[in-house]
């Protein structure tokens, strides 16, 4: 039995798209997203001209109404986010700060993940528990104990890929890694607190990783969903059976 509750404002027979829009400010693009309910976290790059982080409150009205709720000013160019009510994680491409913890009510910078690493920036961040993965242009995972939130984080491990992990997700014990090549493009990394066991790969017919998603409310999850580059030839959303390593769609 299934009941569909009220408040949708929708027509389960003819579905529509309600499309609405929050301007982020000056000339950056927007470069990740991520969401909780109500909540979404905005980061940008590619120019330096405009905020770093935008933390946006999304309101249950139909039409939603987005208001910018704060944001993290200055020059750094960040490529991944993650978010919850009280905090929010960057990766960035700032030597010494190529992860930034943002304390979401006065919305300033508590706490920094370095690698000692001019050369090296980061690209996508997650949280899980009391660690925090990034991983970075040198094809690494680095895993760091944020339980404090203040001060200069220095990496506990790593685990080295077969390329830039351009997206992570963390769900059940695993990491899922979307990987900028055209092989190999989806790793899939055990990992308990600060220990990786070493990654599996799933290459699909397509070309390099961009994206990936695993429902993070499943306790077991059964797939993964991996988007891929543009290309005139190939497909570039593949579905894939993660216990059996295969790719089915």
């Amino acid at each position: 039995e299934v009941v569909l509750s009220g408040g949708g404002h929708g027509d389960w027979c003819q579905p529509s798209l309600t499309q609405w829009g929050f301007d982020l400010s000056h000339n950056a693009s927007g470069t990740s997203i991520a969401a909780i309910p109500g909540r979404a976290f905005v980061v940008t790059g590619n120019n330096n001209a405009s905020e770093t982080f935008y933390n946006v409150n999304i309101s249950s009205t139909y039409p939603p109404v987005a208001t910018n709720d704060g944001n993290l000013t200055g020059q750094k160019k960040a490529y991944g986010v993650f978010g919850n009510e009280d905090y929010a994680y960057i990766a960035t491409d700032t030597s010494k700060k190529q992860g930034v913890i943002i304390e979401l009510t006065s919305h300033t910078e508590t706490g920094w993940l370095d690698i000692d690493s001019a050369s090296v920036n980061g690209r996508s961040i997650v949280v899980a528990g009391d660690y925090a993965y990034v991983s970075w242009t040198n094809s690494k995972i680095y895993a760091f104990d944020i339980s404090n939130k203040t001060g200069t984080k220095t990496a506990l491990s790593t685990v080295t890929l077969t390329a830039t992990a351009i997206k992570l997700v963390y769900v059940s014990g695993n990491l899922y890694a979307a990987l900028d090549s055209s092989s190999n493009q989806l790793a899939i990394i055990p990992v308990s607190g600060s220990s990786f066991s070493a990654p599996q790969y799933v290459t699909v017919s397509g070309q390099n990783g961009r994206d990936v998603y695993v429902n993070p409310l499943l306790a077991n999850p059964t797939r993964a969903y991996l988007a891929t580059s543009t290309s005139v030839s190939q497909s570039e959303l593949f579905v894939i059976d993660i216990p059996n390593r295969q790719v089915l769609a």
